[in-house]
């Protein structure tokens, strides 16, 4: 794949990162990295470039470090982490809020750089990078409720664009390719990375923390990414069972379900039959979580006699267009799991002096941390 993707809309950034001394391919690197990870590898670098000289992603690392863009910690294997610091970075680029000098966990790294192996395969889609554009998408262009956005209140006075826990995860989330359809045009798609090091019940936890904003949208794709081959048909399993089994209901037996369950919440449970307490325990299940709960509520509220689907559920759930797509990640990110990662700080003299200008000491101080070798 080309690594000159489409990026005119953030060239004002590029150019402000190319202000500091980095070439063309570096910069946008730089501005894919910091948007969408926060950290990345120096294999990446070269995956990205298309390059396997390690003079080149040496000269890279080293105009981060000198400039103190970046600091790097020493993993398994002799293999580097670059974790984008620079205040000066996130604010050329727009992206303020995410900058973070908090430590974080091996697992959360592994997520970022696999976010970034992701993004970095597919740099030509049309991502929602910020939190303003994601809320502005659903709420504005999809008519979305702001109470349903996770750890929103229900407004009146509308969205807290300052509030980052919406979409907290930062999975990648795109529209579609750059410079094709508008955005709202065409169902969005939402990405998991899944790592390899452990089962599938982190992206059940996903999919069901997420269950009821995905049942609001008219349609929407989902990726699953994970370096590990075998769970890609069990997440696509999982995914068919809790979405694509969401067929229109039967009627009759939905309101059979709804009268019974009203029987046995007001007290009326001496009268129910075996087959209704059958029914019932079924219909819990069958019937679990939203939307059914609040049509439930409205329909007890209103004491209907039978179901409307359409009145109670509206006609776009029911007829809801999902579509479930796989893709394999080259790196499990392994060296990630050395239990002696240290940071890595070299001594800078002077920290006016340009990269050009980098004395020797300074170089051979650098060498160490940006060295062209690349683990296996």
């Amino acid at each position: 794949m080309d690594a000159k993707p489409a990026l005119d809309p953030h060239q004002d950034h590029l150019d402000g990162l190319q202000d500091f001394g980095y070439n063309e391919q570096e910069a946008r690197f730089l501005y894919l990295a910091a948007t969408h990870s926060g950290y990345f590898t120096r294999h990446q670098f070269l995956s990205f470039t298309h390059q396997t000289k390690g003079c080149l992603v040496h000269r890279f690392t080293t105009k981060l470090l000198t400039q103190h863009h970046a600091q790097a910690t020493q993993c398994a294997h002799k293999t580097y982490v670059f974790k984008l610091t620079s205040r000066k970075i996130y604010d050329l680029i727009g992206k303020q809020d995410l900058r973070d000098h908090r430590f974080h966990t091996a697992d959360f790294i592994r997520k970022r750089l696999l976010v970034l192996d992701f993004v970095l395969a597919h740099p030509d889609l049309q991502y929602l990078e910020s939190q303003e554009e994601k809320l502005k998408f659903f709420h504005e262009q999809l008519g979305i409720p702001a109470r349903l956005f996770l750890g929103q209140a229900d407004r009146t006075e509308g969205l807290d664009r300052s509030l980052n826990r919406f979409f907290k995860d930062r999975f990648p989330l795109f529209v579609s390719a750059r410079n094709g359809s508008t955005p709202g045009s065409t169902p969005p798609t939402f990405v998991y990375c899944d790592p390899a090091h452990h089962g599938i019940s982190w992206f059940v936890g996903y999919l069901d923390r997420h269950h009821t904003f995905f049942r609001r949208l008219p349609a929407f794709n989902l990726v699953y990414a994970t370096p590990s081959p075998w769970k890609l048909d069990r997440a696509s399993q999982v995914f068919t069972a809790i979405f694509r089994n969401a067929k229109r209901p039967d009627p009759e037996h939905l309101t059979r379900y709804f009268q019974i369950r009203r029987r046995w919440e007001t007290g009326q449970n001496g009268s129910l039959t075996r087959a209704d307490r059958d029914l019932l325990r079924a219909g819990d299940k069958q019937y679990k979580g939203e939307p059914f709960e609040s049509a439930y509520k409205k329909w007890f509220a209103a004491g209907l006699p039978e179901v409307d689907l359409d009145a109670l559920f509206g006609p776009s759930f029911l007829r809801q267009e999902v579509g479930f797509g796989a893709q394999l990640l080259p790196d499990s990110h392994d060296f990630l799991s050395c239990q002696n990662a240290r940071p890595v700080r070299p001594s800078l003299q002077n920290a006016r002096s340009t990269f050009r200008s980098a004395s020797r000491s300074r170089a051979t101080a650098l060498q160490a941390i940006a060295a062209p070798e690349l683990p296996s």
